[in-house]
């Protein structure tokens, strides 16, 4: 049963992230302009590259998904791309941005392509879906560590930053402002 639901949940997310990153590779534009506005050290040649880069590892992450390959280095990899998306979105949310990124639109055409509620909706479910899949594949303690590792940095980053997420996962789930 567990088996089978996991399952599920890695469909669903590679068809998210099949979907999310062949655009990031082909049209990098709305990401790069959303980095350098969030992240102002960036420079433009620097964020289009990271932006191509995204693309490439939610690519990589999705195949992996589906393939049920190289389990932990999937959950690893899908936990940290969530974790880079919650953290950019927080960020732009924090300092009051309305940032167009192009995240997830061929996805969810209610998200109007900002960085905002609902893309970090999204980086806190691949945070919680490459944890759930780094559990749900462990065979040992070294696996069960790391599991824990990226869990225990999701809990501290949700504690940290619990007065700045709270609105924002409200506007995501529809009962905020």
């Amino acid at each position: 049963m567990v088996d089978g639901v996991v399952a599920g949940i890695s469909v669903a997310t590679s068809a998210v992230l099949f979907l999310a990153g062949p655009g990031k590779l082909t049209a990098p534009t709305a990401l790069a302009s959303a980095l350098t506005t969030t992240v102002p050290y960036l420079r433009p040649g620097q964020a289009r590259t990271a932006a191509r880069l995204v693309g490439v590892v939610e690519s990589c992450v999705a195949v992996l998904l589906a393939t049920g390959s190289r389990p932990h280095l999937t959950g690893t990899a899908l936990a940290a791309l969530g974790l880079a998306v919650l953290v950019l979105s927080v960020v732009a949310g924090a300092r009051g941005l309305t940032v167009p990124c192009g995240c997830f639109s061929a996805v969810d055409a209610t998200d109007h392509r900002t960085l905002g509620p609902r893309t970090a909706a999204y980086g806190a479910g691949f945070v919680a879906v490459g944890a759930l899949h780094g559990l749900a594949t462990s065979t040992g303690p070294a696996d069960l560590r790391l599991t824990a590792a990226l869990t225990l940095a999701l809990a501290c980053l949700l504690a940290t930053h619990a007065a700045q997420l709270r609105p924002l996962l409200l506007q995501g789930l529809g009962r905020g402002q």
